[in-house]
């Protein structure tokens, strides 16, 4: 089983089955804190609008996922800084060298 997968937990004359969800609950998104579901679809996350159940190990999931979608943003913005700062270097030293050319 996939960890990016929720799975789901039923119980049948006493017996426990657990198999692999289609989606993650509107609820579970809910307590893993993501603002909307449309955001949760964007960011490529099953959501299954017909589930009413939450999962305790779903809603972990999610929190990790979560994590890791802030974790990488942050890190894009650091990185779209870093080439903002060598482009403006290579920006202003070109100016520079075409003169000492001439």
């Amino acid at each position: 089983m996939n960890i990016n997968y929720p799975i789901i937990r039923r119980r049948i004359r006493g017996v426990e089955f657990t198999r692999s969800a289609r989606g993650f609950s509107e609820t579970e998104l809910l307590e893993a804190k993501f603002s909307s579901i449309s955001f949760a679809r964007k960011k490529g996350i099953l959501v299954d609008g017909l589930r009413k159940t939450t999962v305790p190990e779903n809603v972990e999931k999610l929190k990790s996922i979560a994590n890791k979608i802030l974790n990488t943003k942050g890190n894009e913005s650091k990185s779209t800084k870093d080439k903002d700062q060598m482009i403006s270097t290579v920006v202003n030293n070109k100016p520079n060298e075409a003169i000492i050319n001439k």
